[in-house]
Parts: structure tokens; sequence; C-alpha cells
């Protein structure tokens, strides 16, 4: 009697510990969804940030244009 009821009580705490195995598991890809949703949207809003440049036809921005070496001669009289 004893023995069936330790292994009773064997049973109820391992359903147990699979239940919180399950819910855990749960909540671990619950997150992973999130992440994995987060990083589409990111990447959508990269890929539209790109085709809008390149909708630009490639054109630069003055302020890709490296200083000119000389900036500055000329703008005071020589002595």
């Amino acid at each position: 009697m004893k023995q069936a009821l330790a292994v009773h009580e064997e049973i109820v705490e391992l359903r147990m510990m699979r239940k919180r195995f399950h819910e855990e598991m749960r909540e671990v890809l619950d997150r992973f969804r999130h992440i994995l949703a987060d990083d589409s949207e990111n990447r959508k809003e990269s890929f539209s940030l790109h085709a809008l440049q390149e909708m630009g036809g490639g054109r630069r921005s003055p302020l890709d244009e490296e200083p000119f070496e000389d900036a500055g001669e000329g703008l005071l009289p020589e002595e």
C-alpha cells in the first residue's frame, strides 16, 4: 500500500513538472515569435530605406563628398 501511494505521488509530481515545462516552453516560443516579428519589421524598414536610396538614381548627397584639400585658400589676402 505504501509503495502504491509513493508511485501515485511521483506520478502527480511528474505531471506537474510536465505542465510547468510546457508552460515555460510556450513562453520561450512566444518570445521567439516576438523577436522574429520585430526582426521582420526591421528588415522591411531597412529594405524600404534601401529602395528609396536606389530610387534616388544613385546620386550622392553633398554630405557624402570629401572636403576640398584647399578649402579656405584665397579667403585671406596674401601678404
